[in-house]
């Protein structure tokens, strides 16, 4: 199929005036400094200890409204004196309740400009202001991060908050807000060692979720694969095509640094690694009733070196995507209307909460976490576990939904 756009001019969004790639969107976590530690497994609560629980969706929805509203309300002192409806939206958008990220590190303040025609257009329009968000892929296939495998309280509670803010904002601009959320579970299962049906069948439940909420209006779900690319597919693989080379190559000249090892290493934890702890599991079980002392030096490098190549890959090909993306800028393309939003705050994208400004882990990638206070926050499912929380779970369901906690901290 002939390709409708010019590569070489998609392609410049990612490159520089050298022709280079020049993947900084994709290398944005922070310098960290490696830390080689091992989490503790105490042992897990007998079953016995484990509680059931029934979701009330009408009460999760209802909170979120009023959330908004004790929030407008604690705001309205300063909201009043602004002197149009984009500012008292933009303001909205810049509190610390929903922006994530620094203000300094995402340039926060610079996309009031940027935003400002679009803003203008939609209130005097009277349209509902509407906001991107790729997310929802499934939940990541570690368990010492999450052993279930389909969406669970920590999922209902990111879509609450989205509820919340397209409530808060339609109490300063009455058509207020809705988020179009781009799982993008499907274009990244292969990556990560998640099969397709099992993000297919995620996508469909957090589409069932948004339903059980009332929130359909002001939520609506998107595949990337399915929907986004469905009319530009050629031109997403011939870009991909393009720039692969031009990536490896940098690749190769930056695989040392800081972020990239970052990258690879966020990887690591990020994709099905049973093959390989498998494969030390049964190493180390048949040395069981020998006399032979287990001499596991060369396992275990072999396998660590197994894991680098495959997180690398993994790494890599996450990159290529993202930039193939942004070259035939696809979210943009399907919406062109939409402020974009993200999980990962950057310059000229709205970097947003997703259950509080409390939680940094991803609901895709953790447990909720019920504190005694009643707060939520989000955890490995390896930190609850340590933390001795109590496994609540929905009626004749194995794993748990979420935890609560037994102490105060």
């Amino acid at each position: 199929m002939p390709t409708s756009i010019n590569i070489q001019s998609a392609a410049a969004r990612v490159l520089d005036r050298d022709g280079n790639i020049d993947p900084w969107f994709v290398m944005l976590s922070p310098n960290i400094t490696h830390k080689r530690s091992a989490p503790a497994f105490p042992p897990r609560r007998p079953d016995d200890s484990a509680t059931t629980c029934t979701i009330q969706y009408r009460e999760l929805s209802e909170q979120a409204l009023s959330n908004a509203e004790k929030f407008v309300k604690d705001l309205w002192g300063e909201l009043r004196a602004l002197a149009s409806t984009e500012e008292r939206v933009f303001r909205i958008m810049a509190s610390g309740r929903y922006r994530s990220g620094t203000l300094i590190k995402s340039k926060f303040d610079k996309n009031w400009q940027e935003w400002l025609p679009l803003l203008r257009d939609t209130v005097s329009s009277d349209r509902s202001i509407s906001f991107a968000l790729p997310s929802f892929p499934f939940k990541i296939p570690n368990q010492i991060k999450v052993r279930r495998r389909s969406p669970d309280m920590a999922e209902l509670l990111c879509l609450q908050r989205l509820l919340e803010i397209c409530h808060a904002i339609s109490l300063v601009h009455e058509p207020g807000a809705s988020f179009n959320i781009i799982s993008d579970g499907i274009i990244y299962s292969d990556i990560c060692g998640v099969s397709r049906i099992e993000a297919t069948s995620y996508f469909e439940q957090i589409g069932d979720m948004i339903a059980q909420l009332h929130a359909t209006e002001r939520i609506k779900l998107f595949d990337m694969r399915e929907d986004i690319l469905a009319s530009c597919a050629a031109d997403y693989e011939e870009v991909r095509t393009f720039l692969e080379p031009k990536l490896r190559e940098w690749w190769s000249a930056h695989d040392k640094d800081d972020q990239t090892l970052h990258l690879v290493r966020t990887f690591a934890t990020n994709i099905d690694l049973r093959p390989q702890i498998n494969a030390g599991l049964s190493y180390a079980l048949s040395y069981l009733g020998s006399s032979q002392p287990l001499d596991a030096t060369t396992q275990i490098n072999q396998l660590l070196t197994e894991i680098e190549d495959q997180a690398t890959s993994a790494a890599f090909e996450f990159a290529l995507t993202l930039c193939a993306l942004k070259s035939i800028d696809a979210v943009a393309t399907f919406f062109p209307h939409d402020l974009r939003a993200t999980v990962h705050p950057k310059p000229g994208q709205w970097g947003i909460h997703l259950v509080n400004n409390k939680t940094r882990v991803f609901p895709w990638q953790g447990v909720a976490f019920k504190k005694k206070s009643g707060e939520w926050r989000v955890h490995t499912e390896a930190e609850a576990i340590r933390r001795r929380a109590v496994p609540v779970h929905l009626q004749a369901d194995p794993l748990p939904y979420y935890y609560q906690a037994t102490s105060d901290s």
